[in-house]
This record gives C-alpha cells, structure tokens and sequence, in this order.
C-alpha cells in the first residue's frame, strides 16, 4: 500500500501499523491511582517536555475538530505505540541491570538510564496522546516478552539487546517515526513524535558505541 493511500490516521498518528497476532492476548493497565506516586510521576514526566507538551496543551486539544473515524485510527495507532513504548521500557530496564553486572564503564550506564526513562516518558507521552482521543488505560496486549534469555551467557544477552534493540530497532524507528511525523496534521502529535524521533535518534547511537566498545 502506498503513502498516498493510507486512511486517515495520517492526521492524528502518522503512519497505519500492522498489528501483530499475539497483540489481542493479556492487558497492560497503564492508569494511575496512588496520589503521591502520581504526582512524582507527573513531575518527573513533564520536566524538560517544551511548551508544546505541557499537560496545559494536551488539556487544549480539542476532539470535535476530527471525526469519529479519525478519533478511532488515532486511538488505535497510540495504543500500539503506548504498548510497543512500555515493551521497550520492561526490556531495557533489564539491560540496564545486565550492563551493571556485565560491569560496563559508568559513563555507559549512565547514558543506559538515559534511555531506561526515556521510555519511560515515552509511554506517558503515548498514554497522554490515547487519553485525549477518547482512549482509556487498559490496553490490550503483553508487554513482557521482550524479556532476555537467561539461558544464554550474561555478555550474549547483552550484546543480543545492543544489535536487536538498539542497532536495529531504534535506528528502524527512528526512520519510521519521522515519516510519521512529517505526515502529521495535528500539532501536538507533531511534538510528540518529534520527541519520540529525538530521544530515540540517541538509543540508536548509543547502541552502535556500545557495540563498538565490546567487539
């Protein structure tokens, strides 16, 4: 299918994605419901997000100007990125701790925890996009198997999430997501892919310097 011929989730998310076979299996509850937590949460999230994606912009998003037809394509492409967003969180969380054993230079795990809540932030920012289309919280789907296998030698692990997660998968998204972002109609999701595009632009560099450093 061509570009010219996608539906119109160009104006609300970009690009249409294929949903995989196992997506309908389990649920990933991403609603909040402890205040203190929350509002650390909300802090920690909206520190160093521009104007353009303060929680003052997403309350000024107006839904009636899109029909309900987009209203449903959006929530459908946030739901797969806020799912495919907190996978990336739950594996590299781990590659995080796998680097610490592996007993990586600091400067590195450093740059890994850079990462870690950049995913984090990531799925808030998806989350945030979900809920001002009409979406909830709960989204179908299994966010854990992207789990390392500990079968495999420590240093394997690691340098399998390196080639698989950040080699080729962020420099792959990196690509997909500014398509999407050029085709964007709608400001606030421009900005928000935009952040996506940026901090994931780094995770593409920063796994080829790891892997440089280990081969």
């Amino acid at each position: 299918m061509s570009i010219r011929t996608l539906p119109s989730t160009i104006r609300l998310a970009g690009l249409a994605r294929h949903t995989p076979a196992w997506y309908n299996g389990g649920m990933l509850d991403l609603s909040s419901n402890v205040p203190d937590l929350d509002a650390s949460h909300g802090d920690f999230m909206d520190d160093g997000y521009p104007a353009e994606l303060s929680q003052a912009a997403f309350a000024a998003f107006d839904p009636d100007q899109y029909s309900a037809a987009e209203l449903e394509a959006g929530r459908q492409v946030w739901r797969g990125r806020a799912l495919d967003e907190y996978r990336s969180q739950v594996g590299l969380t781990e590659f995080l701790a796998e680097m610490t054993e592996l007993g990586l230079p600091f400067g590195a795990l450093g740059a890994g925890a850079r990462v870690v809540r950049d995913e984090v932030r990531h799925t808030e920012l998806c989350r945030r996009m979900l809920g001002i289309l009409g979406g909830g919280h709960v989204i179908p789907g299994e966010p854990n198997w992207v789990r390392s296998d500990q079968r495999l030698p420590l240093r394997m692990r690691v340098l399998r999430t390196i080639v698989g997660s950040l080699c080729v998968g962020e420099t792959l998204s990196v690509r997909m997501l500014n398509a999407a972002r050029q085709r964007s109609e709608n400001e606030l999701a421009h900005e928000a892919m935009t952040c996506l595009v940026s901090d994931e632009s780094f995770h593409s560099r920063f796994g080829w310097s790891l892997l440089e450093m280990l081969l």
